[in-house]
């Protein structure tokens, strides 16, 4: 439970930071595209534990 919400947490921070077009717009597009594939991490990890 604790690991799902970690999980929950980190999956709305990452969101939050890409939807935020400044920091889309003036990250480094290496740190733009490391953020996403987080993200996607998470939320594969997330599905892992709750399946």
């Amino acid at each position: 439970q604790a690991e799902i919400e970690r999980l929950e947490k980190e999956i709305a921070r990452g969101e939050d930071k890409l939807a935020d077009e400044r920091f889309v717009q003036r990250a480094p597009a290496e740190i733009v595209e490391a953020e996403r594939e987080k993200l996607e991490r998470y939320r594969r990890e997330l599905d892992a534990i709750r399946s």
